[in-house]
């Protein structure tokens, strides 16, 4: 009897392992084929695909997705990415979620389904997904509009880098969206922003959005970052200098400045300022 059971246990190690190992090194295979016989590597990839190897499945998804080494084709990487979103795969679940935000793959659009799956992806730790579920929050797009929750993953995804995260974290502190005002905590988050040249979204929200020139705790605060060594600080001044908002116009001040920003870290981020 013992010895029956222990056999059954064998065969089915082997049942699971077997499939597991062979996907493996399909995909091993085909990646290092690549560049010599493209059809040849792909139906390796194909027959690790098959056998549940979630890189060869996300390989291809990708693949068509893009439209890298095949014609481009959204509805087959919908299928792929599908294969790998029932395994649980965050990132495939995200890419499914942004399917159906767009309505890819012969998909109709669906903003609410589209949140569920970027959600999933979120709370398995998917640091894009964790950004896309705080600006569905923050935007009310396929779920209620809920600053807090915004707040709470805008936080998350910028705490591990996220440059669109960190910028609508200071965006939430700037204007107390879900949390408490804070200019202390959004500023250097919106100089940072305008560093990394976020859409030129931190010089509007400063200028714009609130009237700093009657709120000297904004002036205040950049006039200490500026005598820090700010960069993304001097450039947001130089801005007002030049335009004379919130301050007298000074072309001289603003260029000399404006130089002082590029020869600290090249010129993408002053380009459309010059």
């Amino acid at each position: 009897m013992l010895i029956g059971v222990a056999l059954v246990l064998v065969l089915l190690v082997l049942y699971i392992s077997i499939p597991i190992a062979l996907g493996a090194h399909y995909y091993q295979s085909a990646r290092s084929a690549l560049h010599d016989d493209v059809g040849y590597a792909i139906s390796i990839m194909e027959k690790s695909a098959n056998l549940g190897n979630i890189d060869a499945i996300m390989f291809l998804g990708g693949m068509y997705d893009e439209g890298e080494l095949v014609p481009q084709n959204k509805r087959q990487a919908y299928l792929y990415y599908d294969m790998a979103a029932q395994k649980g795969n965050p990132t495939a679940l995200f890419a499914i979620s942004e399917y159906y935000y767009n309505g890819y793959g012969g998909l109709i659009q669906d903003y609410e389904k589209s949140y569920e799956l970027c959600l999933s992806a979120a709370e398995a730790g998917l640091l894009d997904a964790q950004y896309e579920v705080g600006y569905k929050y923050y935007y009310g797009e396929g779920v209620e509009e809920n600053n807090e929750r915004a707040f709470y993953w805008f936080n998350k995804s910028a705490d591990q880098g996220h440059q669109y995260g960190s910028y609508y974290l200071a965006r939430c502190y700037f204007l107390g969206e879900g949390t408490a005002q804070n200019y202390e905590l959004a500023l250097p988050l919106l100089f940072q922003a305008e560093l990394d040249g976020i859409d030129d979204t931190a010089l509007p929200l400063l200028s714009y959005y609130i009237d700093a020139g009657e709120d000297p705790k904004v002036l205040e605060y950049m006039e200490k970052s500026m005598d820090a060594g700010n960069m993304g600080a001097k450039l947001i001044w130089a801005f007002h200098l030049e335009h004379g908002q919130l301050t007298e116009q000074n072309y001289e001040e603003a260029a000399s400045l404006y130089e002082e920003v590029i020869n600290s870290d090249g010129t993408q981020f002053v380009k459309a300022f010059l």
